[in-house]
Order: C-alpha cells, then sequence, then structure tokens
C-alpha cells in the first residue's frame, strides 16, 4: 500500500498489478483531474494512433445472398452505420502499468516501473514538466464499475502489440460484418454481438512501435453519452513529478497531497540512469529550496492563494496575466503597478496586504511567520 505514512509501495513493487499510471500536463493536473477528483474517458475516435482514430471500413459477408438485394449504396451507408455504433461509441481510459521484471525491486527494476518512461514523459507530460498519477488498480476498478450504467458493457485488459498483416484477410474476422444480421436483426444488435465476440481484436491491439508504453485500458461501450467521467476517490496514491517540473507549481500540489493522503515523489535522471523517485513530504520540514516550498508556512497565506485556492492556472488570464507572469507572482515576485491594480479590481485582495505577506517572507534559518 502507498501512502503518507508507507511510500515503500513506489520504491518496491510487491506485485505487477497492484498500480496504475497516468502521464498529463500539470495544466491539465492542476485545472480539470484534480480539482474534480475524476478521470475522463475520452472518445476512442481522439486516440493517437491513426489505427484506431481513422474510420473502419467494415466488409460485409452474407450466407443468404444479400448481395443481390440491397445495393452498393446501402451497403455503404450500413457499413458506415455500423463503424459509428462500433467506434464512436466507445469511450477508453488508457493507463500504463507495471512490468512483472519490476517486482521486488533489485538493481535497474526501476527502468520497469510504470512511472519511469522516457516516452511516456515526453508525449504525455508535456516533455518531463508534467506529472504521473500513481492509482490503485484494484480500488480504480472497483470506481469504474459504480460508475456505470445499467446499459454500459465494459472490457478491460492490458493492449497486445503486434503489426497487423497487409495480406487478403480471411472472410472472418473484427472488420467482417454479417450482412443477414444487419437486415434481420438491425444494426444496433449485430454491432453489439460483433464487438462481444472481436473486443479485444477491436480494442486492445496496437502496432508494435507503442509496445513501450506497457498500456492497461478500460473501454466502455454504450449509445448515451460521448464521454464518460470517474470519480477516483482513494483510488489515487501518490504524484509523480518529472524531472523538468516547475517547482513554482508545488503550492498547488499540496493541497491534493493533503486531501488524498498522497506521497510526492519526484522522478531525475543523473548521467542517463533514473534516479528516485525520491519522495517529499508535503508536511515534512525541508532544507530550504524551492522544492520544499509547500512545507515552509509562508506560501500557504499567499494572497493569491486565498482568490485561487487550488492554483488554476487558467485563471491568470482572468488578472491579464499570463501563465509565466502568474506563476513569478506566486513564487514571491513583486507586482507592477499596473499588476497591482489589475489585481485589486478582479479580487479582494488590497496592496496593504501584499506587502505584509511579503515582509513575512521567512529568511534562512527562521522560522516563518503568518501575516497580519
Amino acid at each position: 500500500m502507498l501512502s503518507a505514512s508507507n511510500p515503500t509501495g513506489v520504491l518496491v513493487l510487491d506485485k505487477k498489478d497492484r498500480y496504475l499510471y497516468h502521464y498529463t500536463s500539470i495544466e491539465t493536473a492542476l485545472s480539470h483531474i484534480l480539482p474534480q477528483g475524476a478521470l475522463r474517458l475520452g472518445p476512442f475516435t481522439k486516440t493517437n494512433d491513426p489505427r484506431e482514430s481513422k474510420d473502419w471500413k467494415f466488409v460485409f459477408v452474407s450466407y443468404k445472398n444479400a448481395f443481390a438485394e440491397v445495393s452498393e449504396e446501402e451497403r455503404a451507408r450500413l457499413a458506415r452505420e455500423a463503424a459509428q455504433l462500433a467506434k464512436n461509441t466507445c469511450k477508453v481510459l488508457c493507463l500504463t502499468e507495471d512490468d512483472e521484471r519490476a517486482v521486488g525491486g533489485g538493481i535497474d527494476s526501476i527502468y520497469w516501473r510504470g512511472f519511469c518512461r522516457p516516452r511516456m514523459w515526453a508525449q504525455y507530460a508535456d516533455k518531463h514538466r508534467g506529472i504521473c498519477l500513481i492509482f490503485d488498480r484494484a480500488q480504480l476498478r472497483e470506481s469504474i464499475m459504480t460508475s456505470l450504467e445499467a446499459s454500459s458493457v465494459l472490457f478491460e485488459r492490458s493492449v497486445e502489440y503486434h503489426n497487423r498483416s497487409s495480406a487478403p484477410p480471411p472472410s472472418k474476422g473484427p472488420f467482417f460484418l454479417n450482412l443477414d444480421s444487419m437486415r434481420s436483426d438491425g444494426p444496433e444488435r449485430t454491432i453489439r454481438k460483433h464487438i462481444s465476440e472481436y473486443w479485444r481484436e477491436l480494442f486492445f491491439e496496437k502496432a508494435l512501435d507503442w509496445q513501450d508504453e506497457k498500456e492497461f485500458r478500460w473501454v466502455v461501450w454504450d449509445l448515451t453519452h460521448s464521454e464518460h467521467f470517474v470519480n477516483f476517490g482513494s483510488a489515487l496514491r501518490g504524484i509523480v513529478v518529472g524531472p523538468e517540473f516547475d517547482d513554482r507549481l508545488l503550492p498547488g500540489l499540496g493541497d491534493y497531497v493533503a486531501r488524498y493522503d498522497l506521497y510526492l515523489c519526484r522522478l531525475d535522471w543523473n548521467n542517463g540512469v533514473p534516479q528516485g523517485p525520491f519522495p517529499r513530504r508535503a508536511s515534512t520540514p525541508s532544507p530550504p529550496s524551492m522544492w520544499m516550498t509547500i512545507a515552509d508556512e509562508w506560501p500557504q497565506y499567499h494572497p493569491l492563494r486565498k482568490w485561487n485556492p487550488h492554483w488554476h492556472l487558467n485563471r491568470a488570464a482572468d488578472l491579464g496575466l499570463t501563465v509565466e507572469r502568474y506563476l513569478e507572482l506566486a513564487a514571491g515576485g513583486h507586482p507592477t503597478p499596473e499588476e497591482m491594480k489589475a489585481i485589486t479590481e478582479r479580487t479582494n485582495i488590497t496592496e496593504h496586504q501584499w506587502i505584509e505577506w511579503e515582509k513575512s517572507k521567512p529568511r534562512p534559518g527562521a522560522e516563518p511567520s503568518k501575516p497580519k
């Protein structure tokens, strides 16, 4: 188990299927995932794999000579409708899992951990500037099951990786549909039956080039919603920040570390070797460094924090500030007269409050004091 008091689950893995990992940008985490306490299952058509995002083109087979009775134009229409029903109604949650070789720890076992995949950090976590959320797999599955409606169908498993042959396929498989069934039972019943038989091939196969992602998926199929949200609750166990993470955003994570009883870790690299994750408690005193501004009392009383408690970066625009400038002010920068005027007009923060906060800044070796 991973918790604030027992973080060893991050460092030494006891079994392969203990955790799942979600890479994301800090903007998405602070603006959506953490404040809402929910993960989004997005449309299957929005994945970045063309094998999945491109239109599927079903081929019909018939055992009752239906081709003589159904025009080519009608078959094309039915094929499009089938593709819409099969894929466009699917919502998917993609996560990363640990490799079996990571179990038990040992030298270099970190390379097989789900939070230590450089390609994932680069592609999904804003080029190592984002974060990786750690979830308890069993608890997250329970949350997903609770979120489903009676008409929803859930599929789950690890993704398999292989290159599909370009040779002509047989007349049976995931992209062949029974035209007789389409006519007698209707598209919806036909597709539902087809998916129940070929869900692995349709939703859980990717080309070999993706295999380093070690992906685990949940796929929800229903005809009701275009997206699906899951409240993860206590399934969230930890946060790993990347080596290029902007430390000025640490105060924004502090609230959620406390709310969910999380362990906060940093993954770094030294001479080409992954280091860590180095655990950091949000409430543990530490030598003065930007890394540990969460632990200091002073930033907790920042005037902007009272106005924007969770450091939502999209609120920078409300003050006429860029995100970069907003972060500078959040880290202790002094606003210009024009910025102070905008802050005063658009929030309840006064210049006097800001100055009092600046005066309370702790000095090396001194205990931080609460602003008056």
